[in-house]
């Protein structure tokens, strides 16, 4: 889990929204998966997921008011999953994840010269991530230099996973 840049914001929490993360091959809701939200920077630690009066599994929490904030969820086994959220009203989001290991490969080349703003515009156009600015922020913000050449890659693995491979 992260930590706070500015805690201010994570403390100014008055949004309430309601986090479902669902299972991609079954559509069923999971229990304990972790929750954090960043905004401009800033990570707070939100919760997990758990039982709710619906015998469904979410988590219901305030968030900081957030133009394009993005709610992250992690749990044992599966890829991270990712959603952009406006955090201006109340709100319900479902974030699904997939198991590791799973989805189809696809190539995908890096060419010389290319920068890391193309190369995340294009893992994004291929559908191998989600946000081509969580990608270049990340890559910046682990200063690894990607690599030329051709990758077999899946939608299935993190942002984290794919930079991994193509450093």
């Amino acid at each position: 889990p992260g930590t706070a840049i500015n805690k201010e914001i994570c403390e100014k929490a008055n949004v309430e929204t309601t986090i479902y993360a669902v299972d991609s091959e079954n559509s069923r809701y999971l229990d304990n998966a972790e929750v954090t939200f960043n905004c401009v920077g800033t990570v707070c630690e939100v919760g997990l997921t758990e039982k709710n009066n619906y015998n469904d599994y979410s988590l219901t929490e305030k968030l900081p008011a957030c133009l394009n904030g993005e709610l992250v969820v992690r749990k044992e086994g599966y890829n991270e999953g990712r959603a952009l959220i406006n955090t201006n009203q109340k709100s319900t989001v479902y974030i699904t994840l997939n198991k590791k290991g799973n989805g189809p490969t696809q190539d995908f080349l890096v060419r010389s010269g290319q920068s890391t703003r193309a190369i995340a515009e294009n893992l994004k156009k291929q559908g191998l991530i989600s946000s081509a600015a969580v990608f270049t922020y990340y890559t910046k913000l682990k200063g690894d230099l990607i690599q030329v050449g051709v990758y077999k890659l899946s939608s299935s693995l993190s942002t984290k996973e794919i930079l991994a491979i193509l450093a």
